[in-house]
């Protein structure tokens, strides 16, 4: 199983790649299909690729009747170069599954993929878990420093001052999570990375 974690829209998503689900005889093949399925059953939300060069196969039917009751999203990949499989089959099939034409290695549909992904977190649909933390110091000190700010920003709405001093305090927090997000980026950010990280120039 391979792992990655991304950023989705400031939103940490932790990928697994998992080996195919089907019939085998080999032992090693047959240890990566179980992986598979135990961890289709721990994940929060599954993304079912489809091929539409390729076709629907037996295999897509077996993985299909595992993820029934399961957070699905269906991607239909390799729109550019294939129309052996429709949008239109894979909707029939895939019974109130949300369906998403997506040519990845070309990147044609992954910003409705990111979009989709974020409307099932927002939607709340992620459950709660005790053991989500931060790993990383310098977000946990954006993080942090952004709660404090939130605070500030409490206690001067608290206080019945003006909305100038709580949007400054609102803009505070937003940078400390634009830390985290890359969507800001300050001088001691630059120099903390090229202090801990070698990076060739």
């Amino acid at each position: 199983v391979l792992e990655e974690t991304i950023n989705v829209g400031g939103v940490p998503v932790r990928l697994l790649d998992t080996a195919g689900i089907r019939e085998t005889g080999d032992l090693v093949e047959r240890l990566g299909v179980e992986a598979a399925k135990e961890r289709l059953d721990k994940a929060e939300l599954v993304l079912l690729v489809l091929d539409a060069e390729r076709g629907w196969e037996k295999e897509d039917e077996e993985i299909l009747a595992l993820c029934h009751g399961r957070n699905t999203l269906v991607l239909l990949n390799k729109i550019d170069i294939g129309t052996a499989l429709t949008v239109d089959e894979v909707e029939a099939r895939c019974h109130g599954m949300r369906v998403l034409p997506v040519a990845a290695k070309q990147g044609l549909g992954l910003e409705k993929l990111e979009a989709a992904i974020l409307d099932f977190v927002y939607g709340g649909k992620v459950q709660s878990s005790e053991h989500i933390g931060v790993s990383n110091a310098r977000h946990l000190a954006a993080l942090e420093a952004a709660r404090a700010n939130v605070q500030a920003a409490l206690a001067t709405v608290k206080a019945g001052l003006g909305n100038d001093l709580v949007s400054s305090d609102i803009r505070a927090a937003r940078l400390e999570i634009g830390k985290i997000s890359g969507e800001t980026v300050d001088d001691a950010v630059i120099e903390r990375i090229f202090q801990d990280f070698c990076i060739g120039k």
